[in-house]
């Protein structure tokens, strides 16, 4: 019976427990979960988008890898730092056999994983940067990966402007337009 007793008399401890979070942190919490949710699922399509010519996905990751590691103000975390030297490795060994004329590709699944890895480089420098309070650096992860992000922009924007759903393929890309042109 005591047991019991000590086990119901822990339970209401733990219920009368004030476990409320103001309004405003609530909001600033489900704000920034917004944000890092939408900057992955940028980074994502954009590599996707990226994935359609031989060698270039892997080449940009590589050399957004290359920033990451060298850049002497992009000190990220040591999860951070064993991916990027992972990424390089992983698009280094790709690159062997994906330049043109290819004989491996990656397709949605290696594309999306770069893009998701990228993103995550990205949010692990902000979380370094912001503890430490260097709010200039914290433009890097969006420099590093504008060509993809500036490519993927454009092409959904290109799409919605000539009334077609953003998300069907077609050979219109930035990459694309470059190739045409000569």
């Amino acid at each position: 019976m005591h047991r019991v007793d000590a086990f119901q008399e822990s339970f209401e401890r733990l219920v009368a427990k004030d476990y409320s979070v103001s309004a405003a942190t609530n909001a600033t919490t489900t704000s920034a979960r917004s944000r890092e949710a939408s900057n992955i699922t940028a980074r994502v399509f954009s590599f996707n988008f990226l994935d359609g010519i031989d060698g270039l996905a892997a080449g940009i990751a590589g050399v957004i890898a290359l920033a990451y590691i060298i850049f002497p103000g992009s000190a990220v975390g040591v999860v951070g730092c064993a991916l990027a030297w992972s990424l390089l490795g992983a698009c280094i060994g790709l690159l062997i056999f994906n330049f043109p004329p290819a004989k491996i590709f990656m397709g949605d699944s290696g594309s999306e994983a770069l893009g998701f890895s990228v993103a995550f480089l990205g949010l692990d420098f902000i979380a370094t940067k912001s503890a430490n309070n260097a709010s200039p650096l914290l433009a890097f992860p969006l420099l590093v990966a504008a060509l993809p992000l500036f490519d993927a922009i454009l092409t959904i924007l290109r799409r919605l402007e000539s009334g077609r759903c953003p998300f069907h393929g077609d050979r219109r890309y930035f990459y694309d337009l470059l190739r045409a042109a000569g």
